[in-house]
């Protein structure tokens, strides 16, 4: 191999993770070190980024209004997000105290701490056009749509396919084949 050729291999192998990193929106997997502000900032860009691929029936309303259940971990971390667009709308946050209160939300983020309503989240997103995005172990496998995840000390994600078609909603096939199937 000549040195022109060596340096060349080299720089592609350097560049080819950026251009990845570039193309894929810098998001299938990425580290945070044990911090847990940074952990879920990282995960707040990410459901926001799930907005991006999915699409909602057109009676959903002028935002993507996102419902956080429950106590959440987020913290401030979908501030700088918030009004951020989504194709032709805007990305919205609110919180929310119970399962009942879904009207207008168009994802619902499920914490650990209510596992106990996820069930009842579950069955209200059903045919509604209700994305429901978790970060706990199981709740994939028990019919959450999209479940982040830590392995190696980076952010997955998990997504249930038949749970989202039940809703309703279509997912673009980036999306899909960035993500994993549960038990998989």
């Amino acid at each position: 191999m000549s040195v022109f050729a060596f340096r060349r291999s080299r720089i592609a192998a350097q560049l080819l993770p950026c251009l990845a990193a570039a193309l894929l929106g810098g998001w299938p997997a990425v580290g945070f070190a044990a911090d847990p502000v940074k952990e879920y900032n990282i995960k707040a860009v990410f459901i926001y980024n799930f907005a991006k691929f999915v699409d909602w029936p057109d009676s959903s309303g002028a935002n993507v209004h996102l419902c956080l259940l429950g106590a959440s971990p987020f913290g401030k971390a979908f501030d700088t997000i918030k009004g951020q667009p989504v194709k032709d709308r805007k990305f919205d946050v609110t919180a929310i105290d119970a399962p009942t209160a879904v009207a207008g939300c168009q994802m619902i983020y499920v914490p650990p701490s209510q596992e106990r309503n996820l069930d009842k989240v579950l069955a209200r997103a059903r045919g509604n056009g209700i994305l429901v995005v978790s970060d706990s172990e199981g709740f994939a496998q028990r019919g959450s749509m999209i479940n982040l995840y830590i392995e190696d000390e980076k952010v997955r994600f998990e997504i249930n396919l038949p749970a989202i078609e039940s809703s309703g909603l279509k997912v673009s096939s980036k999306l899909l084949a960035l993500g994993k199937a549960p038990n998989s």
